[in-house]
């Protein structure tokens, strides 16, 4: 099961960078783009801003599920530091990410829930009319799908003592 884990994982993770790489790249065009068009041409771009917008919104989310998986991820790891006991470490590590996996799977339960209601209510974004904002929602569920499985297996590598300091968050 671990070995599937850490296979679905590394799938997801090649998705998750791609997907921030390809957010990252296009809020720059269209910030660039929105620049040129300001000054250069005195017009402007109407729907550039709300894209990026939305670009920015994916890069967070996905992208925190690949700082999660670099184990880059924000933490607090001063207590955990000062502990002696390796043991006491693993435990303090495995149940502050207990804890995160807590939350994330309110936001991935609930985060489906809510980009699923406001997809049915076809409710399109103000200049762009053929984008649904029920997918820009779906930022929230997918990272913290992603951040979750990522956690399952950071958990079981600090349990199993493949990588006992690799799960500080």
């Amino acid at each position: 099961m671990y070995t599937i884990l850490k296979r679905i994982n590394k799938i997801a993770d090649k998705f998750a960078k791609f997907i921030v790489s390809l957010s990252f790249g296009t809020m720059t065009l269209l910030i660039f783009a929105q620049v040129i068009f300001r000054y250069v041409f005195k017009e402007s771009l109407s729907w550039s801003e709300e894209l990026a917008r939305y670009m920015f919104i994916w890069l967070t989310f996905i992208g925190a599920s690949v700082a999660t998986r670099e184990k880059t991820h924000i933490n607090v790891a001063m207590f955990v530091d000062n502990l002696k006991s390796p043991k006491l470490k693993k435990i303090f590590i495995v149940l502050a990410n207990a804890l995160s996996m807590f939350f994330l799977g309110v936001l991935v339960y609930y985060g489906f829930n809510i980009a699923s209601q406001v997809l049915k209510f076809d409710q399109v974004s103000a200049s762009m009319p053929f984008l649904k904002i029920g997918f820009v929602y779906f930022a929230v569920p997918i990272g913290s799908l992603i951040m979750f499985l990522n956690l399952i297996e950071i958990n079981l590598a600090v349990i199993k003592d493949e990588n006992e300091e690799g799960g500080l968050h």
